[in-house]
């Protein structure tokens, strides 16, 4: 799976960057719209449900597996070429090698163009 050490990293990154948005960009983004004529109480209120909504919105989206796959450049095994094994099986009536692949490392680790 993913190293413990890596979720750790983005347990605090995701926190830090929430904890940014909300204490720094919400504030200045209603200034600004309460300097182009827009309610102060309705600014603060549309950034504050894009940090609820947009944020882990675009999060889970990255890492969806049905969308971008981000978790797959977190997964140590997406580096390497360890998927991509073939093992010869002999078939007993007729006695010839089979190859046998199992899964590669593309069809797991990288995204697909279509969909």
């Amino acid at each position: 799976g993913i190293p413990m050490d890596w979720v750790l990293v983005l347990n605090v990154v995701a926190s830090a960057v929430l904890l940014l948005v909300s204490s720094y960009l919400v504030p200045w983004w209603t200034q600004v719209c309460y300097r182009g004529g827009v309610s102060q109480v309705l600014a603060q209120m549309c950034a504050r449900t894009l940090v609820i909504w947009l944020l882990p919105m675009a999060a889970a989206l990255l890492m969806s597996d049905g969308c971008l796959r981000g978790w797959t450049r977190l997964w140590s095994l997406c580096s390497t070429p360890l998927f991509d094994r073939t093992i010869s099986l002999t078939d007993l009536q007729e006695m010839a090698p089979t190859e046998v692949g199992f899964l590669t490392r593309e069809s797991v680790c990288e995204v697909s163009g279509a969909g």
